[in-house]
């Protein structure tokens, strides 16, 4: 058969970046090809696309993988196959029994000069119906300008424009891996202005279109809108090991608590949330939608004082419907409303200048569990986009004076799990004479929130306070 090195691996490789994105295009039974390779190697078969007999083998070394999508050639050539695709830059192929030693001396199918695009790092669309014969183009074409560092050619700019809003018509779950993929490049708020600037981002999430001139308290520099975008640039931010170092970015984030040993934080932010995305991918789209739900909570107390009461919780449970709209996983559903549900609880913890207490500390982390972490890195986002321009050092060194006291030093210390178990259920049925029921959750609570703040440290007195909290339940059964 004929087979060649078709896309952006190819693209990839002449630029010099790492891939392990392999497309091949063959004019044989792709799907049957994949089917054999995956058995040959011992790899998964994934179908892809039925209809146009593509199929994605996947390889594992480790805990690393590459991807193998195997597609047949359209229209029967590589250059007819070379004229449907979307950019010039992913019009190249070379054939697959000629790719041996360095890439740059491989003979190229360049019929859309896309070797010198690449050289002048400029996105073309092959034609201008690109984006309309498949509109997940469009944000393809956004996440490209990201992660590749290109601009977009001035005709090609115009028929974005022109087709941005045909977005709704990509299947959600091709739409996800281009937006996703999108917001895990660096310079998130540019990529999302760009979006919006093209009529992308508020096709594909209508409901942010809302918070546009959206006014909000004095305290915020944007409008409704533009503060989810700077937040999630924010996240960015606040997640840099190089914005940390203050290499880029505001001189504010020189001062982002960390913890000493940050190698766990790191870790705990790349872990993958579902769908093949890392968790600090998610929570710069948390930063996106934290706020979705102003406009329609907005209100005015008597005093004229500007509120948004319960933004918060319904903000979670409308970015919970976006994500199911574009098919997260319900892993990650769950922890970005856990998120945005909590969004302002580190703030509301203590007073400026104080610090939370123990017990506090305890109730936060029982209930968000690891969104916990995530939680305490949003707010900062949050705080760094509402106050913008406006921030004073003072303030910045108060936030983070705040968000380091509810950081723990190590791994272990986030879970209150962590705390030797003072007492069980055996001991309540044992020493106190009590059945199995919900209140044992309630005593054993009651035992660990006290060890928490530092209460009780040893057996005797956790059994000490289960009988005081026994009276005083029975006092207050009585007095009813």
């Amino acid at each position: 058969m004929r087979a060649y090195l078709v896309g952006g691996f190819l693209r990839d490789l002449l630029l010099g970046r790492a891939s392990h994105d392999v497309d091949i295009a063959v004019d044989a039974d792709a799907l049957a090809l994949a089917r054999s390779l995956a058995d040959e190697l011992d790899g998964s078969f994934v179908l892809l696309d039925a209809v146009r007999e593509t199929a994605r083998v996947v390889i594992h070394h480790g805990d690393e993988r590459t991807f193998f999508d195997i597609a047949r050639l359209r229209g029967g050539s590589i250059e007819a196959d070379l004229a449907l695709r979307d950019f010039t830059v992913n019009a190249l192929a070379t054939d697959l029994s000629l790719a041996v030693g360095d890439p740059a001396t491989w003979p190229l199918h360049d019929p859309h000069n896309g070797r010198a695009d690449l050289d002048a790092r400029l996105l073309r669309s092959v034609s201008p119906s690109a984006f309309s014969d498949d509109p997940v183009r469009t944000l393809r074409a956004v996440r490209l300008v990201a992660q590749l560092g290109f601009h977009l050619e001035a005709a090609t700019a115009q028929h974005l424009k022109r087709d941005g809003h045909l977005v709704v018509q990509t299947a959600p779950e091709r739409a996800r891996e281009e937006f996703l993929q999108a917001l895990a490049q660096p310079r998130v708020g540019q990529t999302l202005r760009l979006m919006d600037s093209m009529g992308i981002l508020c096709a594909l999430i209508p409901e942010l279109a809302a918070g546009k001139d959206v006014d909000q308290p004095p305290e915020h520099y944007w409008d409704v809108f533009t503060h989810g975008v700077e937040t999630a640039a924010r996240v960015e931010e606040v997640l840099s090991p190089a914005h940390r170092a203050a290499e880029g970015g505001s001189p504010f984030l020189r001062t982002v608590p960390w913890p000493a040993d940050d190698g766990w934080l790191d870790a705990h932010f790349q872990r993958e949330l579902g769908d093949g995305h890392t968790l600090a991918t998610f929570l710069k789209l948390a930063g996106l939608l934290h706020d979705m739900a102003k406009p329609q909570t907005k209100a005015f107390t008597p005093d004229k004082r500007m509120r948004f009461f319960g933004h918060a919780e319904q903000g979670a449970q409308e970015a919970s419907k976006v994500l199911r709209r574009l098919r997260c996983s319900e892993q990650a559903v769950e922890r970005l409303a856990a998120v945005i549900a909590d969004h302002l609880r580190p703030n509301q913890m203590a007073q400026p200048g104080q610090t939370p207490t123990k017990r506090a500390l305890y109730r936060y982390y029982r209930d968000l569990g690891d969104a916990a972490l995530d939680t305490v890195y949003l707010c900062l986002a949050d705080y760094l986009a509402a106050r913008g321009p406006w921030m004073t050092e003072r303030e910045w060194e108060q936030q983070c004076a705040l968000m380091r006291s509810i950081l723990p030093e190590n791994a272990s210390e986030a879970s209150p799990a962590a705390l030797p178990k003072l007492v069980d259920g055996h001991d309540l049925q044992q020493l106190f004479g009590l059945k199995p029921s919900p209140l044992f959750r309630t005593l054993l609570e009651t035992v660990r929130e006290a060890q928490a703040a530092g209460e009780v440290s040893t057996r005797e007195e956790a059994f000490a306070l289960v009988g005081t909290a026994l009276r005083e339940s029975a006092q207050t059964r009585k007095a009813s």
